[in-house]
């Protein structure tokens, strides 16, 4: 798993809060910036990774179209893309 967060300001001024790739495999990760005082969730963007190389049939469920009218297809349009090649999966989140 991988997870970024950035402050979107306008597409020549984005800056990068934290940026969390670790090495080893997890299961859970999350991030934090203490000098981040008063966060804007108006002007924040996450992206992150699932990494499902090792679990294939996990993603294919994930990525299988007739799900998408279960969890929702707007959530599917606009918040994740699949990479079939590495079995990823990247989340974006923002308002």
């Amino acid at each position: 798993m991988t997870i970024s967060l950035y402050n979107y300001y306008s597409s020549s001024n984005i800056i990068s809060i934290y940026n969390w790739a670790p090495n080893e495999p997890q299961w859970w990760i999350t991030g934090f910036d203490a000098y981040e005082y008063l966060p804007d969730p108006n002007k924040m963007a996450y992206i992150a990774s699932i990494d499902f190389s090792d679990n294939e049939d996990m993603f294919e469920v994930i990525n299988n179209p007739d799900n998408r009218m279960i969890y929702g297809k707007h959530l599917f349009e606009k918040h994740l893309i699949f990479d079939k090649e590495t079995k990823t999966v990247w989340f974006q989140w923002y308002l």
